[in-house]
């Protein structure tokens, strides 16, 4: 019977329980409202039954036990509340079971799996607590595994990283701790996994199984963990992965070359980690990525200019890093490109004005003391700021050089002056004229010449009294009146 998706209201009736031959029960996508009825236990053949997108209330009924044949259970969607029983684990045959979206609490019944017939489990968005019950995939055909935005704490179990049928793998805002199976990120059918926000630690392995076939991962989420180390260079094996977000863990050391490999991602999200070195040009391969976040690192070294192929990119955040030199004149060419955060860097040198750069607010810039241009209201000293290294280092050779040769101009000139002075001071000592022969020189002479020698004082002149080494005394009369440079100074 399927009577999905026609609007049906009210209750479900309980006279339903009547029809013992029911092999499949579809009401899903109505308004029906109220408890499950418990005569629905009566439908002991029932295979099949889909009770989700309601507005049901109230708990699984205990009589549901009597459904040993159902392969399929639907409840999803709907305002259900209680403890999800453990008679469900016990169906034999239970493939599918989709309890997502209600009010359920208390744990995940620990034998469920154990049926070995397992495909499907969702029980995501309800407030379930507890563990991760260990043979989930003791099928070995479990495919899909949701259980993302519960109170599940502990660790997930190693089994998983073994359980080679699984699709999708949505475990994400939890409480789960320990490190993540090795080899579950790898497994050749799993496309989409998300583990974030949870307390999971350790390292990222690297693929142990080189002899898989490529592995078909399109969706990875590992974001606001504590995983630590490298990332692992068999991130290229994911020749299809789309999306990629390990951001908010402590990871650490340089992003890997192969990141270039990854040709078909649209998202990639490294931001609050603690890599470092330079980002590798390779990542311009990536030219199909609209969103790249690889701010909040410890990334130095340039911005390579082959950011500005990937075309189609809207979204670069390259904030809080320790990037240096200028910022790439091509990236104003990337039309695509609306939001840009370069701030808090340690770029410099003139901030490109044209293309999609006229776009962008100073804030996107903030926190490069050495950046400059009309929109930071900071002018650029084109001399000295636009020169490249080379040439500046040219300049300041020629500036020391000649500075040099202006100090040496100036000590020759200093020397010279002073030479000058000498000759002058020379040309003014005093001159003696011999008018009979005498046995002294200039120098006794002078030597007479001092205040404490002085016997007289004319208008002519100062008469000093002197004695000659040989012992002769003498007068020594000094003229006023020749102390220009055109006369000799007499005595």
């Amino acid at each position: 019977m399927d009577i999905s998706n026609c609007e049906l209201d009210g209750p479900i009736p309980p006279e339903l329980g009547n029809l013992k031959l029911l092999n499949t029960l579809f009401l899903h996508i109505n308004l029906l409202s109220g408890p499950i009825p418990k005569e629905l236990g009566n439908l002991t053949g029932l295979v099949n039954l889909d009770l989700s997108a309601n507005a049901l209330t109230g708990e699984i009924p205990f009589e549901l036990i009597n459904l040993q044949q159902l392969s399929l259970f639907n409840l999803f969607m709907n305002k259900l509340h209680g403890s999800i029983p453990d008679f469900i684990a016990d169906y034999p045959d239970l493939k599918i079971l989709g309890l997502w979206m209600n009010n359920f609490t208390g744990i995940i019944p620990e034998k469920l799996g154990q049926n070995e017939k397992l495909q499907e489990l969702d029980l995501s968005s309800n407030k379930l607590t507890g563990t991760i019950p260990k043979h989930l995939c003791a099928s070995k055909q479990l495919r899909i595994l949701i259980l993302l935005k519960n109170f599940l704490f502990g660790s997930i179990p190693e089994d998983l990283g073994t359980c080679l049928s699984l699709v999708r793998v949505r475990l994400g805002q939890n409480y789960l701790n320990g490190s993540i199976p090795n080899g579950f990120i790898y497994m050749p059918d799993l496309n989409l996994v998300e583990l974030q926000n949870n307390y999971l630690s350790g390292t990222l392995s690297e693929n142990g199984n080189t002899s898989s076939k490529p592995a078909k991962l399109g969706q990875l989420n590992l974001s606001n963990n504590q995983l630590s180390g490298s990332l692992p260079f068999s991130l290229s094996n994911f020749s299809s992965l789309q999306i990629l977000s390990l951001g908010g863990n402590q990871f650490s050391g340089p992003i890997p070359t192969s990141i270039g490999q990854l040709s078909q991602a649209l998202k990639i999200d490294l931001s609050q980690n603690f890599l470092s070195g330079e980002i590798p040009p390779e990542i311009g391969n990536c030219v199909h990525l609209t969103y790249l976040d690889l701010s909040q690192n410890n990334f130095s070294g340039s911005i390579p200019p082959r950011v500005s192929e990937i075309r189609i990119l809207n979204y670069l955040n390259l904030s809080r890093n320790h990037l240096n030199e200028t910022i790439p004149k091509s990236i104003g060419t990337m039309r695509s490109l609306t939001t840009a955060d370069f701030s808090f860097n340690d770029l410099s040198g003139k901030l490109p004005e044209s293309g999609q750069f006229a776009y962008f607010n100073a804030t996107s810039f903030a926190g490069n003391p050495q950046l400059c241009g009309s929109l930071l209201n900071n002018p650029c000293n084109f001399t000295l700021i636009t020169d490249p290294p080379g040439k500046s280092h040219g300049d300041f050779k020629l500036i020391f050089a000649l500075g040099l040769l202006i100090c040496s101009l100036v000590f020759a000139a200093a020397a010279i002056i002073k030479a000058k002075s000498f000759k002058k001071i020379g040309a003014d000592s005093w001159k003696m004229t011999a008018f009979q022969k005498v046995e002294f020189s200039v120098a006794n002479v002078l030597e007479c010449v001092k205040d404490g020698n002085v016997i007289g004082r004319g208008g002519a002149g100062i008469v000093y009294h002197g004695k000659m080494p040989n012992g002769v005394e003498i007068a020594v009369k000094k003229l006023l009146g020749f102390g220009n440079n055109s006369h000799d100074h007499g005595f």
